[in-house]
């Protein structure tokens, strides 16, 4: 989601992967377990951390009556934060019980409607979220966070035209690394990845002998700026320069959710999936990277696990993670036409790479003509580097197929 620019929201204390429910082994319906030692649900994933315990202790305090309004907005970002690292969705309610009262407050003060607008654009709320942004932005045209996440919005709607016009407000108050990073991402997504890719090297390169200590929040933006790049140059085809920018990436702290996803896509796409259970070793509780291992392994367990966690998600009326949802129904259920009813329904909100990918994948294994021209239409007028060859050739020969 893929969307290298989800990566932009480390900058911005969020999560890099919508909220997804917790491993759980649950079902649809309310069932009895069959016997005292079957496990019901997995409440934590693993032991608590201390990370966790600080953040439990900075929470209680920010509850108490008396706690400074900044302190509280600076606890919410650390929930935040903590979801970026770990795609755990309960951090994502935390930020918004932390926040209280404020989480509904009229007339507030940009830091927290960017805040605000963070939380809803990891819900999918994305008009909720632009309207506290434009309303940050009326007040505080110079706010560089706003300009980025409206910025990152726009393109996961397909709104080209105007993340344009945001990138160049960003260009004017950004340092050089974050306005060339998010005006190559843009440029890649819309039939210029050349200049894109130029870019991007030369901004590195320029970073590489910056001089001065690296702090943690330049290193994450480097880290954005290396897997922007190597997503540019896999779409462009270049494998063995993608690998170096994807490894480099990955040696810029500690890895995140969002950039192990997308490697993993880089390994499976290259016939590599044995490589693939090794990288996201330690992430089975993420249904994204789940989803990833159980395509390289085939593992039946982990299918069925992920099988009830996305049937109970849909049971619920959960609309967020439609895109994996349809992933997992073409390439593990092999159900196209179940894909094919996701994936459109996600690309009427979502319209990154990845999403258009799955669609037009839904569409030629269902072999649905109606959403093959749909598919073909749009590359026409969005050109997409990078699609699969094959579904090229697919999607041109289906839609009209008196084509040489």
């Amino acid at each position: 989601m893929n969307a290298a620019l989800r990566h932009a929201r480390a900058l911005l204390l969020s999560g890099l992967i919508p909220a997804w429910t917790a491993l759980a082994e649950v079902r649809p319906e309310a069932r009895r377990p069959e016997a005292d030692s079957e496990i019901v649900a997995i409440l934590r994933p693993g032991a608590t951390t201390a990370a966790d315990r600080e953040l439990r202790h900075l929470r209680q305090r920010a509850a108490d009556p008396g706690a400074d309004r900044s302190f509280i907005i600076a606890t919410a970002r650390r929930c935040l934060q903590r979801h970026r690292e770990t795609a755990d969705p309960r951090f994502l309610g935390a930020a918004m019980a932390t926040l209280g009262a404020a989480w509904k407050e009229e007339g507030a003060d940009p830091e927290l409607r960017v805040l605000r607008a963070t939380i809803r654009q990891s819900l999918h709320d994305f008009d909720a979220a632009e309207r506290d942004l434009a309303a940050a932005l009326a007040r505080d045209p110079r706010h560089v966070p706003a300009w980025l996440l409206l910025a990152n919005i726009q393109c996961v709607r397909g709104q080209w035209d105007a993340a344009r016009q945001s990138a160049l407000q960003l260009a004017r108050l950004a340092d050089p690394l974050t306005a060339t990073t998010l005006g190559a991402l843009i440029a890649s997504w819309t039939g210029h990845s050349g200049p894109a890719r130029t870019a991007l090297e030369r901004a590195l390169a320029r970073e590489r002998f910056a001089d001065g200590a690296v702090t943690d929040e330049r290193r994450a933006l480097r880290r954005w700026a290396a897997s922007v790049l190597a997503e540019i140059l896999d779409r462009s085809g270049e494998i063995a320069a993608a690998e170096q920018a994807y490894q480099q990436a990955l040696t810029l702290g500690a890895a995140d959710p969002y950039l192990l996803g997308a490697y993993a896509d880089f390994l499976l796409d290259q016939g590599r999936a044995a490589e693939v259970p090794g990288l996201l070793d330690g992430w089975e509780s993420v249904d994204a990277l789940a989803l990833r291992i159980a395509e390289a392994t085939r593992d039946p367990d982990l299918t069925r696990r992920l099988a009830q966690r996305f049937d109970a998600s849909r049971a619920a009326g959960e609309r967020l993670h439609q895109r994996e949802a349809a992933r997992f129904e073409l390439r593990l259920r092999r159900d196209p036409q179940a894909a094919l009813a996701l994936a459109r329904d996600n690309w009427k909100i979502q319209r990154e790479v990845a999403d258009f990918r799955i669609l037009a994948e839904a569409a030629v294994a269902a072999g649905d003509r109606d959403a093959i021209a749909e598919a073909a239409a749009w590359v026409q007028r969005h050109p997409i580097a990078g699609l699969p060859a094959v579904l090229n050739a697919s999607l041109r020969s289906t839609a009209n197929p008196a084509a040489p």
